[in-house]
């Protein structure tokens, strides 16, 4: 879904120059965002790119029995790491609003200075678990394993976003982290 920017409370103004027609764009943004409005914000810019570069970058081939594959060349895979940042800011916001709000209501300490999906998903399904529907707990569990794996590739969400945390030769599959953060975005919704 796309979430449009004055829903969440932020403005945008765009300026045209009179001479050589110059385009300068200031976004505002409204004071008391939470982290549910910065999630859809991350989540909806993320799909956006993620689009873009699927529609527009891939290179598709049909094997001989008709499947079609596609890969991203070097160039265009680089575009991914913006998306992908913005998928796990996204997903970490989620948990921590969550987690902020259950522990409002049992009153007890939200975790602090951690990025680790891991660490914070594992105190979500305790909260989970002892305070919610049976279903939200199970559709919540399943997703463990989404978890562990994006937090295999990006343990403290700075893999995507410094260059410095990327391997030369490091190979992760698109469509499967792209899996991943819809099966987490989608359990974690639920709660």
């Amino acid at each position: 879904p796309i979430w449009p920017l004055s829903a969440i409370g932020v403005s945008i103004l765009v300026r045209r120059g009179t001479m050589n027609k110059k385009q300068e764009l200031g976004i505002f943004i409204t004071p008391g965002l939470t982290y549910s409005e910065l999630s859809k914000a991350y989540w909806s810019a993320a799909e956006s790119i993620f689009d873009s570069i699927v529609e527009n970058h891939h290179l598709a081939k049909k094997d001989n029995q008709g499947l079609v594959s596609w890969a991203l060349s070097t160039e265009n895979s680089s575009k991914m790491f913006p998306a992908f940042y913005l998928y796990r800011h996204s997903v970490e916001l989620m948990i921590k609003e969550t987690l902020a709000l259950a522990n409002e209501a049992v009153k007890s300490k939200p975790p602090k200075n951690t990025h680790a999906l891991d660490e914070i998903f594992k105190k979500l399904l305790i909260v989970t678990k002892e305070h919610c529907d049976e279903r939200v707990y199970a559709a919540q569990n399943s997703s463990q394993a989404a978890v562990n794996r994006i937090n295999a590739i990006d343990k403290r969400g700075t893999k995507f976003r410094y260059p410095g945390d990327n391997q030369p030769h490091e190979s992760h599959c698109v469509l499967k982290i792209k899996e991943d953060y819809d099966e987490i975005h989608i359990a974690i919704e639920q709660a």
